[in-house]
């Protein structure tokens, strides 16, 4: 029989429906008085059980599918379940409390209850009812659900859905909601899983009833079971009844067609939204539809970790806002597309645009996708359209578009940023990367090159536009620079960068330029092996390398650099320019200017045609002067002596940001730690140069062995400092030479050597700070010394700011100098080094023939005289008695200064040879007719290099039967004459005595020397036809006397000379006849730089 739940009330108090209403006792008198029930009921009535009565609805409304209150109650039963079963996607906490009430006379709530109730809750004296209290945060609790032993479930009455229901707005609707109508995972759940616990437990036959109705809110629902093993218990039920029947799904997925399809795994896809449609009645996830429409700008600034409109925690993205920058940046020049991946550029060839993709969209995708998914079009001139088409998991696209426009000036949205039209003082980075080599070939560090104003004033270090190097997994790379001048920088990367991101502070948007590796030089299984001859000079360095036993290749740069792309070849180039552009556009110019001067050279491979001039790699560095650091590129560069004006601009260049730059030069030479330290530096450069060029003939590193050379003259401890250098260079891979060894392999590997016969070989490489000297005799090596004889000596000295160099003053002035590109190299006889190599030897010949050049000539003369005299007092010790032939080899650089009178550059004028037999022969004091014939080597300054790497592995082992002696007629107060000791015994004995030595003048072989030549050269037709023509030598007598006429002061200076050398080097490195002669040379200078 139905009957009220309560009784009719006339006058029922303002309450919140579903909650307990506290009456005084005064409301309480008042509000029985007004209910519609007999006298006898009032007295029964003492409080408002409404939760109770609303479990008791729950119970009449499931029995019967008639019920008005049916559908709605088991809808929300079905609500209750699906937000326990999908819990782990809600953005809610749920906890299990129960209440117990005992069967006590005194408690009249009781008592109502059980009259109010049917008998089943009279079975135990205790009644336990669980109530399931959901809460977003620890001050927002409510009741979600309660138990009940009739229907499971019961729902309290305010959470029917309203507007401003905003914890589940799409549960406890005003509509109920069919199973059918519900997600597919949580059907099969119902039908399957739930429904067969209840039914074998026999639990709640009225529930089981209407889920089971063919007719009922299950009606027409998937039926399939459920796996077990994606279902879980729910924690916050282990304590109740329900335990055991209810279950949360393990998955943290929603189902949808507009899920993100991408490549990177084990990661949940996000939901697209795009409100470039109306989303109102369209799928949304887990078969349901958007409840309302959603317009892109309320959801700009929406959490991205709450599906909007819902309660459910599911990540989303709105790609017009979270795949697209906010700015669009463009470039003034053309990107390189033959490196980057710039996607499709739409009706032109010229991509300009770095790419606006945030690094969201590099969260779901790989560099990889973006060609594909990205196009840029210029709609207008003033317009630029992006689109993306971004693949969901239906298997179809969505396209996104975002307009970008040139003249929203004061907007940070939708900007095009054309940074470039400030020209020179562009903020936009333009990049080159060294090497162009993929990560597979190469392992060291990679540099790039960077020109751009990015910062805001010279000094600080605040970014305009910073950079960001990322990799192909968009992690940041490690990197350090060094910032070279306003508008340049040098990065030193841990590895190779795949996304390079440009960030533009004022609008906070970026630009990406993306590189393809797939576009690099790749060396597939690099297998050959190589020797490599590494001869470190005074003014230039040579590199020699073989591979697999093939004739050696000597590598020096070209200055063949400027071009369409800038040497794509070379450097990754991320941007290119047109010819036009490089003919009038200053940035392509500058970044060439720059690259050359604080980078690397574009080639170390030769390239013999007319637009080029290969060049030796000359032994300078540049150290920033202000740092404690010699990182090879970052502080630290080697000035390429390219043949440009302009050249050489570092230190006015550096002046805009407080930087300065020292020149380090005599590198090898120098005892200073701080050389030394750049030496190593220096010669980490050109291997990393040298590293490249082998990869490129595919060498295997593995496979390379080194070869160094050092001068005879080198002391034990600048060898050992040298050895520990090389070590730490290139590990134990190297092997050392003497130079002087070296040369003598490079001539019997021309076969030019004699066999067979018992004529001399006398090899003189003449060098920037010392001439090597190898005596040879039919396999026989007899010497092989040094002498501190070499250009630096022959060019002149600076003293006091002045210089006395007849030979600097002499081509300083010619017109074809371009002295401006040299101007500012510290030190006249680097700038001299450079000089004499961007002219051709044409002019150098012309002008020494000329009537100019009779001081240079004489200087010439008298140098090479000199050194020929000592090798004569040398060979000596040579057993000569069967001799007929003499055969003088010259090598090294300062071979050219030998040959420039003749006209040739292999060939040594007739009459100065002359001259130079003559000094030989008495200095060696021949007592018979013996033939002396001279010769150039046509590789000049290469022959070193060439033979440590190509030399005769037998001849290399042999060593030398003789030793070098000093050459010189001292004594140390009253001892003998120790002219033919050696050096390292005359080291030992004068290491404390320098100050002691005294010189026979008498017997003096300088004196000797000076006697002869002055003799011989006074008697040639060639003094006496032309060099005499010149006022300054007219007078050879007196000239001597200038040179070693005052023997007291003369030997004051030898004295601080020897000392000088035991204190910098530990030997006297040198005979104490050429130590001599570097007296009496300056003193020649100095007379003829007066004289002009």
């Amino acid at each position: 029989m139905a009957r009220y739940l309560l009784p009719k009330q006339q006058s029922l108090p303002q309450t919140t429906p579903g909650q307990w209403k506290e009456l005084s006792p005064t409301e309480f008198t008042t509000f029985v008085n007004e209910m519609e029930v007999s006298p006898d009921s009032k007295i029964n009535v003492t409080s408002i059980p409404s939760p109770w009565a609303r479990m008791l609805l729950f119970k009449e409304a499931i029995k019967s599918t008639n019920h008005l209150m049916h559908k709605e109650a088991m809808s929300n039963i079905l609500d209750v379940l699906e937000i326990i079963f999908y819990y782990e996607l809600m953005n809610i906490n749920i906890e299990y409390k129960e209440i117990k009430i005992k069967n006590d006379e005194k408690n009249k709530f009781l008592k109502i209850l059980y009259d109010l109730s049917p008998d089943e809750l009279k079975i135990n004296d205790v009644v336990s009812i669980g109530l399931l209290i959901a809460s977003r945060d620890s001050n927002d609790k409510f009741v979600l659900a309660g138990t009940s032993p009739f229907s499971l479930l019961f729902t309290p009455m305010n959470l029917k859905h309203k507007e401003g229901n905003i914890v589940f707005p799409r549960y406890f609707r005003e509509k109920p909601v069919p199973l059918k109508e519900r997600p597919q995972d949580f059907q099969r759940w119902i039908n399957s899983n739930f429904l067969t616990k209840l039914r074998k437990d026999g639990n709640y036959p009225d529930l089981v009833k209407a889920l089971s109705d063919d007719e009922g809110i299950c009606a027409e629902s998937l039926k399939e079971s459920l796996k077990e093993d994606i279902l879980l218990t729910c924690d916050f039920l282990l304590e109740s009844s329900l335990s055991n029947l209810l279950e949360k799904i393990n998955i943290k997925r929603i189902s949808s067609s507009y899920l993100l399809k991408h490549l990177k795994e084990n990661e949940i896809p996000p939901l697209v939204i795009d409100t470039s449609k109306s989303l109102y009645g369209s799928e949304y996830y887990n078969g349901y539809n958007y409840l309302q429409d959603f317009k892109y700008e309320e959801l700009k600034d929406s959490n991205r970790d709450f599906l909007p409109g819902e309660n459910i925690k599911y990540p989303w993205i709105l790609p017009q806002e979270d795949f697209f920058q906010p700015v669009l940046v463009k470039y003034k020049y053309r990107l390189n597309n033959n490196r980057l991946i710039l996607g499709s550029y739409k009706d032109s060839s010229d991509m300009k645009y770095a790419l606006p993709l945030t690094d969201t969209f590099f969260s779901y995708f790989n560099y990889d996708d973006v060609q594909d998914m990205l196009s840029i079009q210029e709609i207008s001139d003033k317009t630029v359209r992006v689109t993306l088409k971004i693949p969901i998991q239906n298997g179809d696209y969505i396209e996104i578009k975002r307009d970008y426009f040139q003249d929203l000036t004061n907007s940070k949205e939708n900007r095009i940023i054309n940074y470039d039209d400030r020209d020179i003082d562009t903020p936009l980075p333009h990049i080159m990367i060294w090497p162009p080599l993929h990560p597979e070939n190469w392992k060291d560090s990679y540099y790039a090159f960077v020109y751009g104003k990015r910062y805001k004033d010279g000094i600080n270090q605040e970014e305009m536009v910073p950079l960001e190097f990322k990799d192909q997994d968009f992690k940041d790379i490690n990197y350090e620079r060094s910032r070279k001048a306003d508008k340049i920088e040098i990065f030193q990367l841990e590895k190779l960068p795949t996304y390079i991101v440009i960030s533009d502070i004022a609008s906070n948007g970026k630009g990406l330029l993306i590189l393809n590796h797939k576009f690099l030089t790749t060396v597939m299984n690099p297998e050959k092996s190589a020797k490599v001859g590494i001869d470190f000079g005074t003014s230039h360095t040579n590199i020699a390398i073989t591979i697999d036993n093939s004739e050696p290749e000597v590598l020096k740069y070209s200055s063949e650099f400027s071009g369409k792309n800038l040497n794509d070849n070379d450097f990754i180039t991320l941007i290119r320019f047109s010819e036009p552009e490089l003919g009038r556009e200053q940035i392509p110019n500058l970044i060439y200017n720059y690259l050359k001067q604080y980078f690397l050279p574009n080639s170390l491979s030769e390239i013999h045609n007319n637009q080029s001039v290969d060049m030796p790699l000359p032994s300078m560095i540049l150290i920033e002067g202000d740092t404690d650091s010699y990182k090879a590129l970052l502080n630290t560069s080697i000035a390429f002596s390219k043949d440009d004006v302009g050249f050489f601009n570092y230190d006015l260049d550096g002046r805009t940001i407080k930087k300065t730059y020292v020149q380090q030069t005599n590198l090898k030479w120098a005892p200073q730690l701080i050389k030394q330290q750049a030496s190593k530096e220096y010669l980490r450069i050109l291997l990393l140069l040298l590293k490249y060029e082998l990869i490129k003939r595919g060498v295997d590193l593995k496979k390379v062995e080194y070869h160094w050379a050092f001068p005879k003259s080198f002391s034990e401890t600048l060898i050992n400092d040298y050895k520990k250098m090389w070590r730490e260079l290139v590990g134990e891979g190297y092997k050392i030479t003497d130079e002087s060894k070296a040369a003598l392999l490079y001539f019997d590997h021309k076969g030019i050597l004699p066999r067979n016969t018992p004529d001399i070989s006398i090899i003189i490489d003449t060098g920037g700070g010392s001439s090597d000297i190898s005596i040879w005799q039919d396999g026989q090596i007899h010497m092989l010394y040094s002498s501190l004889w070499a250009g630096m000596n022959l060019v002149g000295f600076e003293k006091d700011n002045v210089i006395y160099s007849i030979i600097y003053d002499a081509v300083i002035n010619l017109p074809s100098t371009k002295r401006d590109i040299f101007q500012n190299i510290k030190g006249f006889q680097n700038q001299l080094n450079y000089i004499l190599y961007s002219l051709d030897e044409t002019t150098l010949s012309n002008l020494a023939r000329s009537d100019s050049f009779y001081k240079i000539r004489f200087i010439i003369l008298y140098f090479y005289s000199a050194l020929l005299y000592e090798i004569g007092i040398q060979s000596r010790a040579i057993d000569m008695d069967n001799i007929k032939k003499i055969n003088l080899y010259l090598a090294g650089n300062g071979s050219r200064f030998a040959c420039w009178s003749s006209g040739a550059v292999d060939k040594i004028d007739e009459q100065e040879q002359e001259i130079y037999k003559q000094v030989i022969k008495k200095a060696i004091s021949f007592d018979k007719e013996v033939e002396i014939h001279t010769s150039s080597a046509q590789d000049k300054k290469r022959e070193v290099a060439i033979g440590l790497c190509r030399g005769n592995e037998e001849l290399r082992a042999k060593e030398a039967s003789k030793k070098q002696i000093i050459a010189e007629k001292v004594f140390i107060e009253a001892n003998s004459d120790l002219s033919n000791m050696t050096i390292d015994e005359f080291n030992e004995l004068i290491l404390q005595n320098g100050h002691n030595i005294h010189l026979d003048q008498n017997k003096s072989e300088i004196v000797k020397f000076h006697n002869t030549f002055f003799e011989v050269l006074a008697k040639s037709n060639l003094y006496r036809d032309r060099l005499k023509n010149n006022s300054a030598l007219s007078n050879l007598e007196s000239i001597k006397n200038i040179l070693i006429g005052d023997g007291g002061k003369f030997i004051g200076e030898l004295r601080g000379v020897i000392e000088d050398n035991i204190k910098n080097y530990n030997s006297i490195s040198s005979s104490v006849f050429i130590l001599g002669m570097q007296i009496t040379i300056n003193r020649l200078h100095r007379y003829l730089s007066k004289n002009q």
